[in-house]
């Protein structure tokens, strides 16, 4: 039945998200960056401060790409992550500046962006 595959579809690419957000290694990245790196200026950070941002972008890149491609539902998405993603957004937003400015690319990571506003817009 082509409903359950989609439900099962759904289901399986919740659980893919939360396995991302619940990985070890992207947790480290975001105890490691949030620990202080996020204060310093994109020249102050280290090689690797600028790795764990990128990497936890990453994910985040990948989640507003699936929520885009409506993969996810955003409501469920948002109802669980929406506090996070915003603190971390407000945190990784000076190393943003500084990855669009070092890469001419004023429209690096606006996908996550434009979903955070989204979330910040809602209640």
């Amino acid at each position: 039945n082509r409903d359950t595959d989609a439900k099962r579809f759904a289901r399986e690419t919740l659980h893919v998200i939360h396995d991302h957000l619940q990985d070890t290694a992207f947790l480290d990245d975001r105890r490691e960056f949030f620990d202080g790196a996020h204060k310093l200026s994109y020249e102050e950070m280290s090689r690797r401060d600028r790795e764990s941002a990128r990497r936890i972008l990453n994910v985040y890149s990948l989640l507003a790409r699936m929520i885009r491609l409506d993969i996810v539902d955003e409501a469920i998405v948002r109802d669980y992550w929406r506090a996070s993603l915003i603190s971390d957004w407000d945190r990784l937003e000076t190393f943003v500046v500084g990855e669009r400015w070092r890469r001419a690319d004023g429209k690096l990571h606006e996908l996550t962006e434009r979903m955070v506003e989204r979330w910040a817009a809602t209640s």
